[in-house]
């Protein structure tokens, strides 16, 4: 018989909608890891998300969850234009990491970032949620295989409606807009099903 291993204990760091809708249901979900700490800038957005998911350890300082011992992950859910100065610092300090999409605003905070994790030990991703579909796994088999044929054209869509957007989320200078936002899902999934730049 193995022995169990102890959950993950991840650490939260921004709570918009995003965090509240999609990351805290999920990892509640999960046996194999807890939440056992948020972040955010926004004392009452901050206070809201953890009463309503019951995390006593809360702070609006992010530095606070990066130099936490009792936290082995850290998910960087903050608006885009902060991800390097999140990521870097969670990294300096040894977590694991999720960094939510786009990773950076620019080709060289993203290459900045790639090299620090490479150098790094912990694990690193960018939360591309769609890679884990299970439909999209098996078209990407079927592709693989040559089911298919030889793909000539592909098209995808995917729509989004939200009553109340952040004004971040509008600006492209601030990692928001149609490209950052919802066609980075797009361009992604196309390297995915098909394995290739």
């Amino acid at each position: 018989m193995t022995a169990s291993r102890a959950p993950v204990r991840v650490g939260l760091i921004g709570c918009g909608r995003v965090a509240l809708e999609r990351h805290l249901p999920a990892l509640e979900s999960l046996s194999s890891a807890r939440v056992v700490a948020v972040a955010d800038v926004d004392a009452n957005q901050l206070a809201m998300v953890a009463d309503r998911f019951q995390i006593v350890r809360r702070a609006t300082d992010f530095r606070t969850l990066v130099d936490d011992p009792e936290i082995d992950a850290l998910a960087v859910c903050v608006p885009a234009q902060r991800h390097v100065v999140v990521a870097l610092a969670a990294l300096g300090a040894g977590k694991h990491l999720l960094i939510e999409k786009p990773l950076a605003l620019d080709l060289d905070e993203c290459d900045l970032l790639i090299e620090k994790a490479a150098e790094s030990i912990s694990k690193v991703t960018v939360g591309f949620n769609l890679r884990w579909h299970r439909l999209l796994r098996e078209g990407r088999e079927m592709i693989r295989r040559g089911d298919l044929g030889e793909i000539e054209f592909i098209r995808t869509t995917l729509t989004t409606h939200h009553d109340k957007v952040p004004e971040w989320t509008k600006r492209r200078e601030d990692g928001g807009g149609a490209l950052n936002d919802m066609a980075v899902h797009h361009f992604d999934l196309w390297r995915f099903l098909f394995d290739s730049r």
